[in-house]
């Protein structure tokens, strides 16, 4: 119980990659501000009405549950719309995987 504790390594930073990141967050900071201005100030109403309908609806359901059943129902509906989008790539791969254990079985 006397060990010492084992060393902690040296982190670093290049200035190059702080000033990446900063240039990215920078960039897409700058555009989501040009479309929320172009949205606040009625350029794009069909934009507009989008952004309040969902915000409601993400604030009536919000209202309605907790998080974590929030998260599973949203896991389980994104599982039912990748299997209704995607029902003939699963036969596909299905069959293709049969076939290959076919091949390797003779």
């Amino acid at each position: 119980m006397t060990r010492p504790a084992p060393p902690l390594p040296r982190l670093h930073l290049s200035e190059e990659t702080v000033t990446e990141v900063a240039s990215l967050i920078r960039t897409r900071l700058n555009a989501l501000l040009s479309i929320s201005q172009d949205i606040a100030l009625g350029k794009d109403t069909k934009l507009f009405l989008k952004v309040a309908a969902y915000l409601l609806l993400i604030s009536v359901v919000g209202g309605l549950t907790d998080f974590l059943t929030l998260g599973y129902a949203s896991k389980f509906i994104s599982f039912l719309q990748i299997c209704s989008l995607f029902p003939n790539q699963i036969e596909r791969e299905k069959e293709m995987t049969l076939s290959l254990v076919k091949g390797w079985t003779l």
